[in-house]
């Protein structure tokens, strides 16, 4: 838009009027609006799923208050990448108790954001030695287990 400058500066200037009618009140300080940032973003795992979805998997060791915001930029750069798609998220714990610190939400009075979070510990190792893969078997070690020494040898 060849206004887009224009109307940026008069908002610059603190819009008093303008915000009064938008927010029901004045700014009380304009903060800056440029986020220049140069960094790599990997989320752990993302697939087109067999059922059309698209599904991102982000593994997690150890309890971290962020992963929420780490979560909502994960799904908002998945998404973009891929037209837009709806994104099904899941935060896998590599243990019960870490799980139990990870939020599954943001909730905001503008914003609502969820995902699934899961504990290895409580994935069923049946189906994974059962694939006769090496990467299901070695994965399937993590899993809860009575006998793990038992459950190494399968």
């Amino acid at each position: 838009m060849r206004y887009d400058t224009t109307l940026k500066d008069l908002l610059w200037q603190g819009a008093p009027a303008l915000l009064r009618q938008l927010t029901g009140v004045a700014a009380r300080k304009v903060l800056p609006s440029e986020f220049p940032e140069t960094r790599a973003r990997h989320p752990d795992f993302v697939a087109w799923l067999e059922d059309g979805r698209l599904f991102h998997l982000e593994l997690q060791a150890t309890a971290a208050a962020d992963m929420p915001w780490r979560m909502l930029e994960y799904y908002t750069l998945i998404s973009a990448r891929h037209g837009h798609q709806p994104v099904t998220q899941c935060l896998l714990a590599l243990s019960d108790r870490v799980a139990a610190t990870l939020r599954d939400e943001i909730r905001h009075p503008t914003l609502r954001f969820t995902y699934t979070v899961e504990s290895v510990e409580r994935l069923d190792a049946a189906p994974l030695l059962a694939s006769g893969r090496a990467d299901d078997a070695v994965l399937a070690i993590l899993c809860r287990a009575d006998d793990i020494r038992r459950r190494t040898r399968e």
